[in-house]
């Protein structure tokens, strides 16, 4: 299994309900900075007691998806899994504009071995239904029956298409 190392994205990017750590009540939204990260930001302060949130969160680069370039902070995307909206979703978390569009490797990698569909959010969306979806063409179809007809075409090159409201 990969490890983590100085990318610390999701203790940026997820967010952690209310929980009781050492005594000290923490929420953290997702896109701020968890107050549990250390000064010098190589890691967690409280690793071995994080929240079982944190514990079980595993991005899907950790999981063995995509290259080293696709760590989710040298590529700009944070991926990972969800089960929401009718369906099993692959989540493309946007670090930086438009690094889904710079993603190819992880985003064919994740979509081909898990055969479904993902939700892109873009950097600095505030809407975490999701800005865009992605799916390999073949299986627009299927994703139809999780998004609707809400959809158009943004790259046919890596099939992402954006969610019409």
């Amino acid at each position: 299994m990969r490890k983590c190392g100085d990318c610390t994205v999701c203790c940026t990017m997820t967010s952690i309900g209310d929980r009781l750590i050492n005594g000290t009540r923490l929420i953290k939204e997702g896109g701020k900075d968890c107050p549990l990260l250390n000064n010098t930001c190589t890691g967690c302060s409280v690793y071995e007691i994080r929240p079982k949130t944190c514990r079980d969160f595993n991005c899907s680069w950790l999981q063995g998806y995509g290259d080293e370039k696709d760590r989710p902070n040298k590529n700009g995307i944070l991926v990972y899994e969800q089960n929401i909206n009718n369906g099993h979703w692959v989540i493309f978390l946007e670090t930086k504009k438009d690094a889904i569009f710079n993603s190819k490797s992880i985003v064919e990698d994740i979509l081909n071995k898990r055969n479904t569909a993902g939700i892109v959010v873009k950097y600095g969306s505030k809407d975490f239904i999701g800005d865009l979806t992605v799916v390999k063409n073949k299986d627009l179809e299927r994703a139809k029956t999780m998004v609707g007809e809400k959809v158009g075409m943004i790259n046919e090159d890596i099939g992402v298409y954006k969610l019409i409201r």
